[in-house]
């Protein structure tokens, strides 16, 4: 078996005095396309920073790329949930792409190869007609799209991202699901969500997370793992695919 492109092993945290991850255990293969579902509250941001190296579990081991997450941290493209801009700052989209690629090395200066990968991001998430345009002149659904493109010219071998279909409206939501699911071909994508419909049938695993992470062998989540993860009964879901990312763990 190849090594995997990410691991959790047993992995507990608590910030403050609040547990917010107990004994997750999490293996993430090439090529995966794994949504993680859970209320909100339920540490899948949490699991995201873990994996970026911003926080250090209190038990447990996380390896990304075969190193600490902190030394693969270039590799690793990352679109937050929330991010703030000064609109009013005269920054065109394009340049805000290019940040992107101080991400991959040290070093300031923007090189012709950087350009490059910024533009080639800018068509992935089809937003290269909006280059030149200030960054405080686009909708929450561009402002999104311009975010995963940055994310997109780090060239990165995984992929993470919180919520990105928060501020999209339908249409763009699923062609942006679309988009996951072809750059899953590329390097891992993992997409947390707490919303069960955002589930769509690209989706290679998914994973329920409540502080406690909650498998599920079948093809369906069942009303069993939902109700354990949001905590009230919740409809069963069907999702068509087999879940091979998990590792055997407890749970509650």
């Amino acid at each position: 078996m190849s090594a995997p492109v990410a691991e959790l092993r047993g992995v507990s945290l608590a910030l403050g005095a609040t547990p917010v991850l107990e004994d997750v255990s999490l293996r993430i293969e090439a090529n995966d396309y794994l949504a993680i579902l859970g209320p909100n509250g339920g540490g899948k941001t949490t699991l995201l920073k873990l994996l970026l190296g911003l926080h250090t579990p209190d038990r447990g081991q996380v390896q990304v790329l075969g190193d600490s997450p902190r030394r693969a941290r270039g590799r690793v493209g990352y679109v937050p949930q929330h991010v703030r801009f000064d609109l009013e700052f005269p920054i065109r989209v394009q340049d805000v792409v290019l940040m992107g690629r101080l991400g991959r090395r040290s070093g300031a200066r923007i090189r012709a190869g950087d350009r490059d990968a910024a533009h080639a991001a800018l068509e992935r998430v089809e937003m290269q007609e909006l280059a030149a345009r200030p960054i405080g002149a686009l909708s929450g659904g561009q402002l999104q799209r311009v975010l995963i493109a940055r994310a997109l010219s780090q060239q990165p071998e995984l992929l993470l991202l919180d919520e990105p279909t928060a501020s999209l409206d339908e249409r763009i939501g699923r062609s942006v699901w679309e988009l996951f699911e072809e750059l899953s071909q590329e390097m891992a994508v993992v997409v947390v969500s707490h919303d069960i419909g955002a589930i769509s049938r690209y989706v290679h695993g998914v994973a329920c997370l409540n502080r406690r992470l909650h498998a599920h062998p079948s093809k369906e989540l069942t009303s069993d793992i939902l109700e354990a993860t949001y905590g009230c009964p919740v409809d069963l879901l069907a999702h068509g695919h087999p879940h091979r990312v998990l590792t055997e763990h407890g749970e509650p």
